[in-house]
């Protein structure tokens, strides 16, 4: 066998079995401790961009989070109740696709939450183009990375992860909500309250597998 060839099969080898220990690694912290590899998502010879086994990244996803799925049913985040344009947020929107990212507290965030690695100052979120809150970090052609911690899902009142009441509003929920009547990321509209159901998590009413929409 060439050496070329042979490097190639070797380099190939070695990069399946990191991508495999870290799918199972991540996959045995989730709820459903469901073993996840390479080729449930990707295609060694073939498939759409980056491999994909489908040319849609959020119905890949929810092949397996969407109703009658192996994993936990979740449903993308969307608008109902509200007087601004409508939105749709997709996985990637809040998702890292592969693993946890270490987070500003100094620990990891769970369930792939947060999309934008930053070894320096913790994970972060790319919130959407109408972000119309204070941003310390813009995003070129609009929205702004924001510092995202989500380490512990069953925090309520200051200390919660999904919408923190005091800053700064890096909760899962709170860290992309300028525009809500409750639990924005800012100080800056008077009207906004962040004392609604500060002893409940969030999705204690607003429930993943509804968009989030109560």
């Amino acid at each position: 066998m060439k050496t070329g060839v042979r490097n190639f099969f070797i380099v190939a080898w070695i990069s399946s079995v990191a991508c495999l220990g870290t799918s199972l690694a991540r996959a045995q912290t989730s709820r459903n401790a469901i073993k996840v590899n390479c080729a449930m998502c990707h295609s060694a010879h073939g498939g759409f961009s980056f491999l994909l086994n489908q040319a849609d990244v959020e119905l890949l996803c929810l092949s397996c989070h969407g109703p009658g799925g192996i994993a936990t049913e979740a449903a993308v985040h969307y608008n109902a109740k509200t007087t601004y344009p409508a939105y749709r947020i997709t996985c990637l929107g809040c998702h890292n696709a592969h693993y946890d990212l270490s987070n500003q507290v100094g620990t990891k965030n769970i369930e792939l939450v947060a999309n934008v690695r930053d070894d320096t100052n913790g994970a972060k979120i790319n919130t959407p183009p109408n972000d119309g809150g204070p941003c310390l970090d813009p995003v070129p052609g609009g929205g702004c990375y924001r510092i995202q911690v989500f380490a512990d899902r069953t925090l309520t009142g200051a200390q919660s992860n999904w919408a923190s009441t005091a800053p700064p509003y890096r909760g899962a929920c709170n860290v992309c909500h300028t525009r809500t009547g409750h639990h924005q990321n800012s100080d800056l509209d008077s009207t906004a309250d962040h004392t609604h159901n500060i002893n409940r998590v969030c999705t204690s009413c607003h429930l993943h597998t509804k968009g989030f929409i109560k």
